[in-house]
């Protein structure tokens, strides 16, 4: 396209210069293989550039016909019939048959169909193409537009070419599309540049040599060279291409993180409203059978406790279970409030001791603290690391068939550090790296204690984040059992 337009307009000077008759006709005539060749080979391009040669390869091909067609007839009478003076200029060519379907079939056809895929592109494009294909009419208006005003005078009618002017700026409009919007990339310019100069100084360079082995030698450099040449050119479009997809997946990426965030939002605020709605109701029903159980409302016989304690339980679990929900769904919302107080750390782990002691003994477990090192006052706040320990020891109780559970207490690099040592089941490497996630249970605690959701360690995990704390599980590697590890900034 380029070489098209340049051929156009060396031609347009010499034939501007001219000072006889003969030699304006010859240069108006080779004027017209330039423009000739230059509709189709912007179509060609630009099809290439948005990736259309493919799909649109009759229509190259039909266009690429018309113009060698069109070219045949360059240098007949049919194309150019003569040149004569025309307002200020000496000498100006005169339109034959030819080159009216040269004007119609393929200047304006082929740069109105350009202009027409160009559009359907723009529609379905990011902002990004959009601005490529802005610079590109832009381009056009001014390039083929300014063109256009030559025509008028090729058939007689007296009307100035002022719009060639204009056709200087349409090159300088594309390379600044090339360049600031990546019309395509400057990489891959460069290098063909490169290979290109350096391939044609090889080549002529050939033409020094003087003996027969200089032949030889500089005509193998020369192609060898262009081998390598063709290879890097190929490596830039292939980096470019991948770059692209790279460019686009990461687009989809950032969509499907779009939706999934709006799904997540949603989602948490489905629990959080479902958690509300279902709270009321769960701790009325779980109250009133407390109060029977009591036999606040008289004597209740021993067959019909039975179920009604065993009721209280499964409603005491959904209470749980809600208010679980309803600490993830404040927690994901960025809602959950702290209440900070100066906390004894101790006294709040002997106390969640002294409540789970009672579900320990009916196991026949043992469940101890030991103090190494004596922790100072901690703010903390209280009933959500009470929470911790409630969720990771019951957890561990829950776990533990033979044996039991020992909590060690002591004091690391100016932090809290409290280990959770149990004999029960035990778990994987893989399993406890995963164990502090939502929804996420051990193989062994899903085989032997099918009740839990697998939220209970999580919100452990996100209040002792919240207290810039850190929470972990390992295997033991001697024994059966597992260790949990928490550990909390003094101050």
């Amino acid at each position: 396209m380029n070489v098209a337009l340049v051929f156009w307009g060396v031609s347009y000077g010499f034939w501007q210069l001219s000072l006889n008759k003969e030699t304006a006709l010859f240069w108006a005539k080779c004027l017209s293989i330039g423009s000739t060749f230059i509709p189709i080979t912007f179509l060609h391009w630009i099809f290439t550039i948005y990736d259309l040669h493919k799909k649109r390869r009759a229509v190259i091909i039909s266009g690429y016909l018309l113009t060698a067609i069109l070219f045949l007839f360059s240098f007949s009478p049919l194309f150019v019939k003569n040149v004569k003076p025309q307002l200020n200029f000496p000498w100006w060519p005169i339109a034959g048959p030819v080159y009216t379907i040269y004007l119609f079939g393929a200047y304006g056809a082929i740069i109105a169909y350009t202009c027409y895929e160009l559009l359907k592109v723009y529609k379905k494009s990011s902002n990004d193409i959009r601005n490529q294909i802005k610079y590109i009419f832009l381009a056009i208006i001014i390039g083929f537009g300014g063109g256009a005003t030559n025509f008028p005078l090729w058939y007689g009618i007296s009307f100035p070419p002022y719009g060639n002017f204009f056709v200087a700026f349409y090159p300088l409009i594309l390379s600044y599309a090339i360049v600031k919007h990546r019309l395509f990339d400057i990489k891959v310019v460069i290098a063909a540049l490169i290979v290109g100069i350096i391939s044609i100084v090889l080549f002529f360079n050939i033409f020094d040599a003087v003996h027969l082995w200089q032949y030889m030698w500089k005509g193998f450099v020369f192609f060898v060279f262009l081998i390598f040449g063709v290879l890097l050119i190929r490596s830039v479009l292939r980096e470019i291409k991948q770059r692209k997809e790279m460019e686009e997946m990461a687009k989809k990426l950032k969509i499907a993180y779009e939706k999934l965030s709006e799904l997540d939002k949603a989602k948490t605020e489905f629990i959080s409203i479902a958690s509300h709605q279902l709270r009321t109701p769960l701790t009325i029903v779980r109250g009133y059978l407390s109060m029977v159980l009591e036999e606040n409302y008289g004597e209740v016989s021993r067959g019909i406790k039975k179920p009604i304690k065993n009721s209280f339980q499964v409603v005491s679990q959904l209470n749980k279970l809600v208010q679980d929900l309803l600490d993830i769904s404040r927690i994901e919302a960025g809602k959950m409030e702290m209440n900070i107080e100066k906390t004894s750390l101790e006294d709040l782990i002997g106390e969640v001791v002294e409540q789970l002691k009672i579900a320990a003994h009916q196991k026949d477990l043992y469940l101890r603290y030991k103090k190494n090192i004596p922790l100072p006052l901690m703010s903390l706040d209280k009933e959500k690391i009470r929470q911790v320990f409630i969720n990771i020891i019951d957890n561990a109780i829950k776990y533990t068939e033979k044996g039991g559970i020992e909590i060690i207490s002591t004091v690391k690099e100016n932090r809290a550090l409290i280990k959770i040592s149990d004999t029960g089941l035990g778990m994987s490497e893989e399993e406890a790296a995963n164990l502090f996630q939502s929804f996420m249970r051990g193989k062994a605690g899903e085989e032997s204690w099918t009740g839990g959701a697998g939220l209970g360690l999580y919100i452990a995990r996100k209040f002792t984040e919240l207290h810039r704390g850190i929470v972990w599980a390992t295997p033991k590697k001697t024994e059966k059992g597992s260790l949990f590890y928490i550990n909390i900034p003094l101050s």
